[in-house]
Formats: structure tokens, C-alpha cells, sequence
């Protein structure tokens, strides 16, 4: 089994709500990735563009920007390449990997109560 990526979910719970119950409501919302709509999608390519202007909007957002891509890809101008790749983004593509990663046969599921 290859494992090349983890994806943690985790809440903490009001006394009132069980284990149980955020299990299924977990459960429910990735059930959701499966069946994402037109418009989720071109809200969350909004959103991405949108947190990207608003980062260079100011000194501190353009350096750690440029800096992390340096850093991480060598190459500052890949951010232009990665938004590029974010707006070719389709539901075939969501569907897909949901399909591949998001199973629940594969999920781990910790509780932790405190005593």
C-alpha cells in the first residue's frame, strides 16, 4: 500500500456532541468532494486567486511568496505556472482524485477523551 500523502481532519467537540456524531458529520462532508458542483469549484479557483492578490498587496506577502517558491521549487516564477495549473482544474479532475484518495477502507479514525 502506498501511502505518499496523509490528509488530517480533526475537531474538538462541545460536550454535547458524541464521538459518533462528528464521525458522521466527517463523513458526510467527504462524501460531498465526490459530487462537487460548477459553481463549488469556480468559488474555491476564486478564492485561491483572490488570497494570492491579496498576498501581494503587501511587502511581507510578496517576499514570503517569492521566498517560498525559491525556496521549496527554486524558482520564484512557478507561482505563475501553479495558478495557471489552479484554473485548469476540472470536476473530472476532483472526482478523480476523491475517487483514488478519499475512501473511507482506508481512513483512520483516532478519538481521544479526556478523563
Amino acid at each position: 500500500n502506498d501511502q505518499s500523502g496523509i490528509f488530517m481532519l480533526w475537531a474538538s467537540l462541545r460536550p454535547s456532541i458524541s464521538l459518533e456524531q462528528a464521525e458522521n458529520a466527517m463523513r458526510d462532508e467527504f462524501t460531498k468532494i465526490h459530487n462537487v458542483t460548477d459553481r463549488e469549484l469556480q468559488k474555491a479557483k476564486n478564492q485561491i486567486m483572490k488570497e494570492f492578490v491579496d498576498n501581494l498587496m503587501t511587502l511581507d506577502g510578496r517576499a514570503q511568496i517569492l521566498a517560498t517558491y525559491e525556496i521549496l521549487f527554486g524558482d520564484f516564477q512557478k507561482i505563475f505556472v501553479d495558478l495557471a495549473n489552479y484554473q485548469k482544474v476540472t470536476l473530472a479532475d476532483i472526482r478523480n482524485v476523491a475517487q483514488k484518495y478519499f475512501q473511507q477502507s482506508d481512513e483512520v479514525l483516532v478519538g481521544l477523551v479526556p478523563q
